[in-house]
């Protein structure tokens, strides 16, 4: 009889003693709620090779109430075997962890009831996988951006190549190591204990999905699948007061920032805060600060303009001693100053008119021309090109504003306008006439057809395609489209399963009406 069997065998037979040793009597020994007694599938392991841990995986058994994972370096599972508890049934997968670099493990699975602490089922055959690295590659020792009583905010240089994430681990004398796996270049190692001296390890690793794959619990949450660095020497802090917390950044305007936080508790009446800012979050490229009396909000004032700001904030003494960690930073993003665009649209009632800006063919803003047909748009630095857009029910045209002319008619009829930091620029006026107007009716094998789009776009060598106008047909095939200025254009009808058909039309002079244009489409 083989070890694994024997293994098996013993926690039946306590249950089969337990049954005899029962009889007549009225308290019952818990028994084991079998749920299914089929074995699991053959264990392998799955993804990244890890230097001291891999995840198994599994066929799982309809109804197992667990599973348990035994690992050794013996095939027959004799002497230095590691068990892992799976508790939730849901999970056939499992991180081992603890393993030796470059040895060859075996590992196999069977059912359990953990709430009985009874297998359900044999073990399965076993799998076997060797522990190695998938990279040599180290990063550099890492940046150490902020310390306080229970954690320490960190960076390093990205190893690159095919490295997908990491894996910290946090050491001090007497004190269970901590781990922190994560796929970006910084992080905040905790929980730690105040007032101790910690080395901090980075390795390359493949962080695992704990929510399919079970994670045992005080351990790392990857595969390390690279060394360890020389690892980086910190001591966490052992001052009387967490941090300031919910500490928020707002209302942020081109030169100033509003900042609000909680007060801890301990903070005295005659203390007062520290704020720490500058353009990276160590806080050291330039660094600044102020020290401001609270009590919970104050307003950074006479920064630079367009720039994002790191920024922190402790209690200090009315001295200057430090008495508590300094916050997790925020970013604090000041605006680029607007400036304004002025002008005035004449002809239709302004409330029917709107100003759009674009930069090249991208819309950008756009505002309602006031009552007394008026109007100012902000707008960023730049240059852009402003539209007069008409959207009441009369048949006015929609214009570019051009310097000199009452309008143009394609973008590169139009002035380019330059907007400056905190300035107003003037812009040309623009008036918008009466336009011409296209009409007729769509049909289909000899009948009026609804839901045609109808696009009228420029013809001339400076119109670009510029759409002018647009309808779709109404019940009976009919449309209409107005406003069009004098010139040439192209007449698309669209519609889903047929070819589409193009149509010329001149628009002599404004207003001037085309009737009666119908048009028969075909299908494909």
């Amino acid at each position: 009889m083989n070890a694994a069997t024997r293994k098996w065998l013993r926690p039946l037979a306590a249950v089969l003693v337990t049954a005899v040793i029962g009889v007549g009597l009225t308290a019952a020994t818990p028994q084991s709620a079998v749920a299914d007694t089929s074995v699991p599938g053959k264990p392998a392991r799955t993804g990244s090779v890890g230097y001291d841990s891999m995840v198994v995986a599994w066929t799982g058994v309809s109804g197992a109430l667990g599973y348990q994972v035994e690992w050794s370096q013996y095939k027959d599972f004799s002497k230095w075997v590691h068990t892992v508890d799976v508790t939730d049934p849901n999970k056939t997968a499992a991180l081992l962890t603890g393993m030796g670099g470059n040895v060859t493990y075996y590992f196999h699975v069977r059912t359990y009831d953990h709430a009985n602490k009874v297998a359900t089922s044999a073990f399965s055959s076993y799998g076997y996988s060797t522990t190695k690295y998938s990279t040599s590659k180290k990063t550099s020792a890492v940046n150490i951006t902020n310390v306080s009583g229970t954690s320490v905010e960190m960076n390093w240089v990205n190893i690159g190549g095919s490295v997908s994430g990491y894996q910290l681990k946090a050491s001090a004398s007497g004190k269970s190591p901590v781990y922190v796996s994560t796929t970006s270049t910084g992080v905040t190692m905790k929980p730690l204990v105040k007032s101790t001296k910690y080395k901090i390890y980075v390795a390359a690793a493949e962080t695992v999905d704990s929510s399919v794959v079970f994670v045992p619990s005080g351990g790392p949450n990857s595969v390390r699948t690279g060394p360890f660095n020389g690892g980086t020497y910190v001591t966490t802090s052992s001052y009387p007061l967490a941090a300031p917390s919910d500490f928020a950044a707002k209302n942020a305007t081109p030169t100033t920032v509003e900042l609000t936080w909680t007060v801890p508790t301990g903070t005295q009446p005659t203390d007062r805060f520290r704020i720490d800012y500058g353009l990276d979050s160590a806080i050291k490229e330039g660094a600044t600060y102020q020290i401001v009396d609270g009590p919970s909000s104050t307003t950074l004032s006479n920064l630079k303009t367009n720039t994002q700001y790191y920024v922190r904030i402790r209690v200090v003494a009315a001295d200057g001693t430090i008495r508590s960690d300094r916050s997790d930073y925020v970013l604090a993003k000041t605006r680029i100053p607007y400036g304004t665009v002025t002008g005035k649209v004449n002809g239709p009632t302004g409330t029917d008119i709107v100003i759009a800006a674009f930069k090249g063919s991208d819309f950008i803003n756009q505002v309602e021309v006031a009552s007394d047909n008026t109007y100012s748009i902000k707008l960023r630095p730049d240059t852009y090109r402003l539209k007069a857009i008409y959207v009441g029910q009369g048949n006015y045209t929609s214009l570019w504003v051009w310097n000199g002319n009452p309008g143009g008619r394609f973008i590169d009829e139009s002035s380019v306008i330059t907007v400056a930091e905190s300035s107003n620029t003037n812009a040309p006026t623009v008036t918008l006439a009466k336009g011409g107007t296209l009409s007729g009716t769509v049909k289909v094998a000899g009948s009026g057809r609804a839901g045609v789009d109808v696009t009228v776009m420029s013809n001339e060598a400076n119109g670009g395609n510029e759409v002018a106008g647009m309808a779709r047909t109404a019940t009976g095939g009919s449309y209409k489209v107005t406003g069009l200025p004098p010139g040439e254009y192209k007449v698309r009808y669209r519609l889903t399963g047929y070819d589409i058909a193009t149509k010329y039309i001149t628009i002599d002079q404004s207003p001037n009406s085309i009737s009666g244009f119908d048009v028969t489409l075909y299908s494909h």
